[in-house]
């Protein structure tokens, strides 16, 4: 839950001669990599803007009492509303750009508790920010703009905007959410349609290859396991991984800052890094 605690998982697991890699593991899922692939080919040419929701509605108003697992568990609400929605997804956008565009330099970010009561029972004694927004500058001078919240609306869009179009994913938590390649609208016509539904015409790119298992209603849409075997690959390939140590620590510094902006400096100088990550195999 701090940098400091990954700093220190990332030294024990040093002196021990054993490996830690990090979750979420979206960024290795068809739909990233499709994106990510674009962006590389200069689709939507030099890269300058992300913008990333992930707004998750008002889950208190749900009767999430009744959430269960396929092995039964009821969904953990407690747990979740006391982490906070930021911990709980920032994750899912900040693994897929940082590994698309370096680390992140800077974090200029604030953070609310708007709703303190989340119906539970007993009330939670310290519930977490249910708002954050941030501002992150990678490295190569690409800007994000990042919003959590379990208040507003859901909402997952993930977009990449160039100097020439925009690449946009509905739905990061799936594998093989579309893709979509926008132009920048310029004639009057273009121009009416952007302003009327929010967006240009664009044109869904095929994914970089199917995704490998079902998706269907209330089939998974995303692999868990991926990360894991990611690791294990890396292991026995002798290779460093994907989402290794250094990167958990940066996305866990970068969620930090996020959720807890008065614990920094504003803005906020990252201090942690990672070495560049390469994209999977099938998807160069």
């Amino acid at each position: 839950m701090t940098v400091r605690e990954a700093v220190e998982l990332r030294t024990k697991a040093q002196q021990a001669g054993v490996r830690l890699a990090a979750a979420p593991c979206n960024v290795l899922g068809e739909s990233a990599q499709t994106a990510w692939a674009a962006l590389r080919a200069g689709r939507i040419g030099r890269a300058v803007l992300a913008y990333a929701e992930l707004d998750d509605g008002m889950i208190h108003r749900t009767n999430y009492r009744d959430w269960k697992s396929r092995s039964g568990q009821p969904w953990p609400a407690r747990g979740e509303f006391a982490t906070g929605c930021t911990f709980e997804h920032a994750g899912y956008a900040i693994t897929v750009l940082a590994a698309m565009f370096g680390p992140v330099r800077t974090v200029t970010a604030f953070s609310a508790l708007l709703i303190a009561d989340k119906a539970t029972a007993p009330p939670l004694a310290d519930p977490a920010p249910d708002f954050s927004v941030g501002a992150l500058a990678f490295d190569g001078g690409v800007v994000a703009r990042l919003t959590n919240s379990v208040v507003a609306p859901y909402d997952h869009r993930l977009r990449l905007i160039g100097e020439a179009g925009t690449l946009d994913i509905a739905e990061p938590w799936d594998y093989g959410s579309a893709v979509v390649l926008r132009r920048p609208a310029q004639g009057r016509l273009e121009r009416f349609i952007e302003r009327r539904w929010g967006q240009s015409r664009g044109r869904r790119l095929p994914l970089v290859r199917p995704v490998p298992f079902r998706r269907g209603w209330r089939e998974p849409t995303m692999d868990f396991m991926r990360g894991v075997a990611e690791l294990a690959a890396a292991v026995r390939e002798g290779r460093r991984c994907r989402l290794d140590e250094d990167f958990a620590v940066h996305v866990t510094e970068v969620t930090e800052i996020l959720q807890y902006p008065e614990r920094f400096d504003r803005p906020a100088a990252v201090t942690s890094t990672f070495a560049p990550i390469e994209p999977m195999e099938w998807a160069r």
